[in-house]
């Protein structure tokens, strides 16, 4: 009986770190995705000395980029607290100091449904200077 009881502790511990790994890679993958689309986005820009919404929209949709903005308000939040405009894909744009460089917001999101809770976490990145000359 001894023994049994070992065994099954065992598999428990096993299965939790299974879990943690898990856990760990959903996060490093969904932190590097958004790192990618945020740059993503500000080499856009730079390269094409401005931006339209339906272009960055575009290259969103390409790379499958996007959430759901009614579960998100916390994201539409910190745009419009940022003085930006938020793409249909998620994305915040600023324009800054009469659009002589923009600020780029992506966000990480995490659901988890089990719990009916979700977080959005900013990751931001500047352009460099853009002369429209």
């Amino acid at each position: 009986m001894k023994d049994a009881f070992g065994g099954s502790f065992i598999i428990t511990i096993i299965l939790t770190f299974f879990v943690i790994f898990i856990c760990f890679m959903t996060v490093s993958i969904s932190f590097a995705k958004t790192f990618r689309v945020k740059n993503g986005v500000v080499n856009y820009i730079e390269h094409n000395k401005g931006y339209t919404v339906e272009e960055i929209d575009a290259y969103l949709y390409e790379v499958a980029y996007s959430y759901p903005k009614d579960r998100y308000p916390k994201v539409l939040e910190h745009c419009n607290s940022q003085g930006g405009n938020l793409t249909e894909h998620g994305v915040c744009i600023v324009s800054k100091n009469s659009g002589s460089y923009y600020k780029v917001f992506a966000y990480i999101v995490m659901d988890f449904p089990l719990f009916n809770v979700g977080i959005a976490i900013p990751i931001g990145g500047e352009t460099k200077i853009i002369n429209n000359a």
